[in-house]
């Protein structure tokens, strides 16, 4: 598939193997864009997800303050249908799924080479994601959609759970 999570992990397992051949220390900082909007994974990532019974965003109580209408206006994403959002979500989960895919094969290539045992490995995301629920997508508001990500510190000297010692 061409995709920019491919061309990504192409350039860092090439610029891998290059630094380890010339030996040394090096950093390698290895940034995927996806998933981010638009939310158009290759067809065989969409597929899957598409063919799921996908849960509807959720939506803020009728008695809650501020109101839903006061929470996203006359936004655009209020006007989707149960079949826009499901289309949507099956986009975003098929490129969570294609990253995954790609950051995997760098992982494989950091072994591969030999380098696990002597590469501290941090991974993180800038934001999350809304995914309609409350009438929002993107990272617009510090909800516990848009701010939630992963971050994960993998070391080779420090056991897992281990938080001092590095």
């Amino acid at each position: 598939e061409h995709c920019y999570s491919r061309q990504i992990a192409d350039a860092s397992i090439g610029k891998l193997r290059e630094w380890t051949q010339k030996g040394g220390q090096f950093l390698s900082w290895t940034s995927f864009n996806d998933p981010h909007p638009p939310f158009y994974p290759p067809a065989g990532y969409f597929a899957r997800y598409a063919a799921l019974e996908l849960p509807e965003p959720r939506v803020r109580p009728k008695d809650a303050s501020p109101s839903q209408q006061e929470v996203s206006g006359d936004s655009i994403w209020m006007q989707m249908t149960p079949l826009d959002h499901r289309v949507m979500k099956a986009g975003y989960y098929g490129l969570v799924e294609l990253a995954d895919h790609h950051i995997g094969r760098v992982l494989d290539t950091l072994d591969a080479l030999g380098l696990w045992d002597d590469t501290m490995i941090v991974f993180t995301a800038d934001h999350g994601e809304m995914l309609g629920d409350f009438g929002r997508y993107a990272k617009s508001v510090m909800w516990e959609q848009a701010v939630h990500m992963p971050f994960y510190v993998y070391h080779p000297d420090l056991e897992p759970g281990e938080r001092e010692g590095f």
